[in-house]
């Protein structure tokens, strides 16, 4: 999935992609430790 933070850095897209994942009532939840975020602002998160 790919989750991108409007205006925030890399460090902070990942805290936001954290959030988003936790608050999905999903599997994500648990995987939200391999989100990735690169420089570009988008956060991949690989199962």
């Amino acid at each position: 999935m790919l989750v991108q933070p409007s205006g925030k850095r890399s460090a902070s897209g990942f805290m936001v992609a954290s959030v988003v994942f936790t608050q999905s009532p999903s599997r994500l939840g648990i995987e939200v430790l391999l989100v990735e975020c690169e420089g570009v602002g988008r956060c991949i998160a690989t199962r």
